[in-house]
């Protein structure tokens, strides 16, 4: 027995490990490269040089190793409780068997054999939906390994899921007691508690649906979910909500510079994501036909500005008014955003590619990019 115990502990350090070998592997190796990538991006888009200086000073300040601490700290601290509770869930239930608990059996009471079953059910529903949200972070936390983009907040993110997860999946348990068929709700509890880990906002949204207590039925705007945009998945949205960018509006209005400095997305791909988002803010559920008219963007609009017979036929394919067009177009020429953007796209476009594809590093003693004629 003392030999379980002892490997489950060991167990229980090794898997919730990830942390700290994460992170020391991205402030010995990863940061330095970090800093020589963000110095060439700089460079490929000939940015003024004060605007170059701050944003140097923001990218060292955003990596600074003392921003890690608390952070790293709480993640790793909220891995071991939940590998401890994956190991040990069962010994720990078995104790005091049939009690009341206030957060395995809620306010459901009965004999002892259906309190111990309550138990246990929370006890798994809530390790399970850790093990989701663990597995879900761990993810996250490699990629960004990987792209460099290691910030303090993919820790505090990570610790915050694996809190919140358990405590919506065992919410979601105590309710699966009032559906019609408890015995086939509660056989899929444990799948559905290790998506809720992966899938906390559904699950929270599932919530509030089921209590009408919350229940909003106020008139909003209209929603612009960031999965509308083509290229972004849920690793992005993570990403980008980090920095404040929520839907795309939010990204629509995003500043490209400070995008490219506090991210690690290619600069062509956030352009891209920006002209989408600007099209899609504008016109709405309407986007989707206009993506059939193979307009995904506002720059598949430009052209159209000056050429009223495309203009016209973009319309009819997309089944809506030229006038809506015609007014959106107007819109796009007096945009100074729109004209920088297309800017910085045609500096990104004319640089030398690799075999890869990919723009090479330039020259630290080249002079700057010219800047492109109007």
């Amino acid at each position: 027995m003392m030999t379980s115990d002892m490997f489950k502990g060991l167990l229980t350090l090794f898997l919730s490990g990830l942390m700290p070998v994460t992170i020391a592997s991205f402030l010995l190796v990863r940061r330095t490269k970090k800093k020589a990538e963000f110095s060439r991006v700089v460079q490929m888009l000939a940015i003024a040089d004060d605007e170059a200086e701050f944003a140097r000073d923001r990218v060292t300040e955003q990596y600074a190793s003392s921003n890690y601490r608390l952070p790293v700290l709480f993640a790793w601290l909220m891995s071991i409780l939940g590998f401890y509770a994956l190991l040990f869930g069962a010994d720990l239930v078995g104790e005091h068997p049939g009690k009341a608990n206030f957060l395995l059996t809620g306010v459901f009471s009965g004999s002892v054999e259906q309190m111990q079953a309550l138990r246990l059910q929370g006890m798994t529903v809530m390790t399970l939906a850790f093990l989701g949200a663990y597995l879900w972070s761990a993810q996250a936390i490699l990629r960004r390994l990987n792209a460099g983009d290691l910030t303090p907040s993919v820790y505090f993110s990570a610790g915050i899921r694996m809190m919140l997860a358990p405590a919506l999946a065992l919410m979601v348990s105590h309710l699966s007691a009032e559906a019609g068929n408890v015995a086939v709700v509660r056989n899929t509890l444990p799948a559905t508690a290790f998506l809720v880990g992966f899938f906390p906002d559904e699950a929270l949204q599932f919530l509030k649906e089921r209590v009408r207590l919350f229940a909003d039925t106020r008139r909003a705007a209209h929603a612009l979910p960031l999965s509308m945009i083509e290229g972004i998945n849920v690793y992005h949205r993570a990403r980008l909500a980090e920095v404040g960018v929520d839907d795309a509006q939010n990204l629509a209005c995003a500043n490209f510079i400070e995008l490219v400095v506090r991210t690690s997305f290619n600069p062509t791909q956030i352009i891209d994501w920006i002209a989408q988002a600007r099209l899609y803010t504008y016109f709405k559920d309407d986007i989707v036909a206009l993506r059939q008219a193979q307009v995904r963007s506002m720059f598949d609009l430009l052209p159209a500005t000056r050429d009223p017979a495309a203009l016209q036929d973009i319309a009819d394919a997309a089944g809506l008014p030229a006038s809506r067009l015609r007014h959106y177009c107007t819109l796009l020429g007096s945009d100074l955003t729109v004209q920088q953007l297309r800017s910085f796209q045609e500096r990104l476009c004319t640089l030398p590619r690799r075999d890869d594809g990919t723009p090479p590093p330039p020259d630290a003693d080249a002079a700057p990019p010219a800047e492109p004629a109007a």
